[in-house]
């Protein structure tokens, strides 16, 4: 499944780009069997009705209040995409789930941290014994306002360190996404922590909350080497989402 999400991520980014003048598709990708049902709006959210929707090979139009709906059959991937200056979501529903869907494609204007990025978390116990370097990677939900609605750990830097990094990605703040229109919009950012060998830090007299600018000159092999591992994106459509409430 990880080839052909990866594939079609490729083919809607490349259609995306190929538009004369700017990029007018909108749209996402969605993973397994189950009922498809969203809506597409303008900019202003107001319903768009009769607007094609692609799904897969398939085509189907919206109704007046902008909603549409199909049926999803393929095991893997499919790319579902509409062409114009509009919004698009989806939700899927596979048995008793509802998986909500929204645009994946990036905003005209990225989400700008207002928050430092060489931040380093407090330690746990087990984290500092360890003496490990050690990653998060998030996906945070990022609202018009600015502020981290819900996430999901992509991958998982153990030692008790996952809900540190958590709490920590909710307090953030951004400049919020911007649309083709110059209006503040939900978007998602990938986001990272990390955690040096905690000896290491120690040692070489580096601040206990601030990454040095050192550790970029540091191996990636190695125990107490730097972590720079990616994060699994596999994991976008397959891990849950964290909102504050569960966070706790």
């Amino acid at each position: 499944m990880h080839h052909r999400s990866m594939r079609a991520l490729v083919i809607i980014a490349w259609l995306a780009g190929s538009a004369a003048a700017e990029p007018r598709l909108h749209g996402f990708v969605t993973a397994g069997p189950g009922e498809l049902r969203g809506s597409v709006v303008d900019v202003d959210g107001k319903p768009v009705g009769g607007a094609r929707v692609h799904v897969g090979d398939a085509i189907v139009t919206t109704a007046r209040d902008g909603s549409y709906r199909a049926t999803l059959s393929a095991a893997s991937s499919t790319v579902v995409y509409v062409d114009g200056d509009v919004r698009i979501t989806g939700a899927l529903a596979v048995g008793s789930e509802v998986v909500e869907i929204h645009e994946i494609l990036p905003p005209a204007v990225a989400a700008k941290p207002k928050s430092r990025t060489d931040v380093i978390l407090d330690y746990t116990d087990a984290a500092s014994d360890a003496d490990e370097w050690t990653r998060a990677w998030l996906l945070l939900d990022v609202s018009e306002r600015g502020d981290v609605t819900q996430l999901k750990l992509l991958a998982d830097p153990g030692h008790g360190l996952a809900p540190i990094a958590e709490r920590a990605a909710f307090a953030l703040r951004f400049e919020p996404a911007l649309d083709r229109s110059h209006k503040p919009m939900r978007s998602t950012v990938l986001w990272t922590y990390e955690w040096p060998a905690y000896w290491w830090l120690l040692q070489n007299h580096y601040s206990m909350s601030r990454l040095p600018p050192q550790a970029e000159m540091e191996d990636c092999t190695g125990r107490r080497h730097r972590d720079c591992s990616e994060p699994d994106l596999t994991k976008l459509l397959t891990q849950p989402w964290v909102t504050p409430v569960t966070n706790r």
